[in-house]
């Protein structure tokens, strides 16, 4: 395995990070754990609240275009809530170019590709939407936004978004293409930032899909080549945004990283909260008793959706959607035989999860 740098600023990237911050209220500075105090670390921070201060001043965070685009729809999620900018555009940037127009104009591209494709939404996470080309799509775009996990004003924003993809996307383009020119012409500040965090990861004796493996899980680089590129974000500060050579959206034909400038390998395997929260909602997923019997029968004989329906006696439209529910949290092994998906239960990734348990709860 093997990454390498790039040393480009995707501008349209940082600028949405940036702004979601801007109109929810939230400093940099906020970010400051017990756990990461130090002289070095609150430099870093204050030095973005201050980037964040120049590039955005003058602007109201009331405005009605910036809480359309940028505004929380769970604000008990506020730190990293729903949000439609950063939706539609790490949904669909491939990170390929990184200039603004060059990136509004690839996920238009992209989105106009899978439509073309007949891809559908089959989930949300982590301010992504997960397409699939596979079989069990639950209907039309509607039925597809309804079926996610999201505030329902979130979902008919999304709806409304996806149906006019272009327009949405230049309206989006001309509300932050001020703040766009100032935050690039800004981040020459972060230069020297920039440049330890680029050492850092040079260095750093843990390859990039090893660090996704061990902070996300195996499915997260399922499918992956070999090289990754590995692109370090200013404003993200502590997010991770990453997408495989071999998934739906990604024609690049290449791993990317992106990885904010306040990420390390220690700083997200240690973080209990992060492992806490995927640990309890991966627990919830478990805790439903007809869940746990289509686990059962997988894991003695593979079977298809219709016919596990009818074994079971549920609607195929339902069991679609358990067994992409279940497959997506990467508790099923999906093979695809004569136009057909078969499922199988992972038993190699629920003794994994059970272990990550254990590690939480005892070590």
């Amino acid at each position: 395995m093997g990454h390498k740098i790039i040393r480009k600023t995707y501008i349209l990237m940082e600028t949405a990070e940036m702004l979601y911050r801007f109109v929810n209220g939230i400093s940099y500075r906020s970010l400051l754990s017990k756990r990461d105090s130090g002289e070095e670390i609150v430099r870093r921070l204050e030095l973005l609240d201050e980037i964040m201060a120049i590039s955005c001043e003058g602007l109201d965070p009331y405005d009605p275009q910036l809480l359309r685009f940028f505004g929380c729809a769970d604000l008990s999620q506020k730190s990293d809530g729903p949000c439609l900018a950063r939706c539609l555009i790490r949904s669909f940037c491939s990170m390929a170019e990184p200039g603004f127009d060059e990136s509004i104009a690839e996920c238009c591209e992209a989105w106009h590709r899978l439509q073309a494709r007949g891809a559908w939404i089959k989930g949300y996470g982590t301010a992504v939407l997960d397409m699939s080309e596979d079989e069990g799509s639950p209907g039309e775009l509607i039925e597809q936004i309804c079926a996610l996990d999201l505030p329902a004003e979130f979902q008919l924003s999304l709806y409304r978004a996806l149906r006019n993809f272009d327009r949405t996307m230049a309206e989006l383009a001309e509300a932050i293409r001020p703040v766009a020119k100032k935050l690039e012409n800004t981040l020459h500040m972060a230069d020297w930032m920039l440049r330890e965090v680029e050492s850092y990861w040079n260095n750093c004796p843990v390859d990039p899909l090893d660090f996704l493996s061990g902070v996300f899980g195996p499915e997260s680089v399922r499918g992956a080549g070999e090289h990754t590129d590995v692109i370090i974000s200013a404003m993200s500060y502590n997010r991770i945004f990453y997408d495989m050579e071999q998934s739906v959206v990604n024609t690049s034909g290449r791993n990317f990283l992106y990885v904010g400038c306040g990420v390390t390998v220690k700083s997200q395997l240690v973080n209990q909260d992060m492992i806490l929260d995927s640990v309890s909602a991966t627990l919830k997923i478990l805790s439903d008793k007809r869940r746990l019997d289509i686990l059962r029968r997988l894991s003695k004989e593979r079977s298809y959706c219709h016919e596990l329906a009818d074994i079971i006696g549920s609607d195929p439209g339902n069991m679609s959607r358990t067994l992409t529910l279940l497959h997506n949290y990467g508790f099923l092994q999906q093979q695809r035989e004569a136009q057909r998906n078969y499922y199988q239960t992972d038993k190699t990734a629920i003794c994994a999860f059970f272990q990550q348990v254990e590690d939480l709860l005892f070590r």
